[in-house]
């Protein structure tokens, strides 16, 4: 039969408890951020099916996604090592992101831009009221690069923010399962009474 608790006890417990409330909080977002991750790798692969870049994109993001849960998985079984391999799964889809940031920027960039090669395709085929619109088109076409260039800066840089600071977040999560394993008695980490 087990023994009643006391006061101190009663402590101890309230103590582990609070204690594992953030890492409570880190199991959770863990699960939400690889159920997201995977839906949009999912999605990637789908979409990008007849893409090289799309289907390496997707089956990235898939093993992101995966790793995510294996961390969460040792996060919850109080492994310090899960915390880590959480943050560093949060840096390495960071750089994927830039990486990606980056391709899509240079294919925009230094690609073969459409309205330009059919106005030298065309020649002077066209009647002339055609041939301004295109004319008109191709100025715009010429802007189409930068604009995208600039949006895929901006996807890359705002990525970089959050994912940094999370990792930050679940690097200080290997430190508090550390500090919660050294304080918490061990018939609390077994859940005895």
């Amino acid at each position: 039969m087990p023994s009643p608790m006391t006061a101190a006890h009663r402590d101890e417990l309230t103590a582990a408890r609070a204690r594992m409330k953030s890492l409570r909080w880190a199991t959770g977002y863990a699960a939400f951020d690889g159920t997201i991750i995977a839906i949009f790798a999912g999605i990637t692969l789908v979409a990008g099916f007849a893409s090289v870049s799309g289907l390496l994109m997707g089956g990235l993001m898939a093993v992101v996604a995966w790793i995510e849960f294996r961390g969460r998985s040792r996060l919850t079984k109080l492994d310090p090592r899960g915390g880590r391999m959480l943050a560093w799964n949060q840096l390495a889809f960071a750089a994927l992101i830039v990486a990606y940031a980056g391709w899509c920027i240079a294919c925009e960039l230094w690609g073969q831009r459409l309205i330009p090669r059919v106005l030298a395709e065309a020649g002077n085929q066209w009647p002339p009221e055609t041939m301004e619109m295109l004319d008109i088109l191709k100025e715009i076409d010429a802007l189409y690069p930068n604009l995208v260039a600039w949006s895929y800066a901006l996807v890359g840089c705002v990525a970089v923010i959050p994912l940094g600071l999370t990792a930050w977040y679940y690097f200080s999560c290997a430190r508090l399962v550390q500090t919660h394993l050294a304080l918490t008695p061990q018939w609390v980490l077994n859940g005895e009474p």
